[in-house]
């Protein structure tokens, strides 16, 4: 999984902007998030995965295609699951908590937490596990304490 760059999620969504002949804030006004949103980098713990979602879908993305996972060019098709990816996403993020700092660490730990956990998710879909969310979301956190055991990670 390729990690995460700002910059390139950036370059991303303009580009989207252009193909799609809308100014950036018209594509982020789409987006329902601020104008001014890509104008620097977030201060806190990155881009909440609901902003990206809501970036992604304004520009008729997956989830996988705005974090640069799958190339945005091909529209509709998708190596990943986008559902998974969601979930993986979620379980990460909620793993590692207010725990590290925004910046590269914290993207280069959320990258790593989130290839496992859709690891798990694949490895339990394809052995025909019918999970609902909330169990799913529950179990791959469980296993991403486990594996990633880091006192500064939350364990409630």
């Amino acid at each position: 999984m390729p990690r995460w760059s700002e910059p390139a999620f950036r370059a991303r969504v303009k580009l989207r902007a252009r193909q799609l002949g809308l100014s950036l804030g018209e594509l982020l006004g789409r987006a329902d998030v601020a104008v001014d949103l890509l104008r620097k980098p977030p201060r806190t713990y990155g881009r909440s995965i609901l902003t990206i979602e809501k970036i992604a879908d304004a520009c008729g993305w997956t989830l996988a295609q705005a974090i640069g996972a799958d190339d945005p060019g091909q529209t509709g098709v998708s190596r990943t699951d986008p559902a998974r990816i969601h979930l993986a996403l979620i379980a990460a993020d909620r793993t590692i908590g207010g725990n590290l700092a925004p910046g590269p660490e914290r993207w280069a730990v959320l990258a790593d937490l989130a290839g496992y956990a859709y690891d798990l998710l694949s490895d339990w879909s394809s052995s025909g596990a019918d999970l609902d969310e909330r169990t799913a979301l529950a179990m791959v956190e469980a296993s991403l304490r486990r594996r990633f055991s880091n006192p500064d990670l939350p364990r409630s």
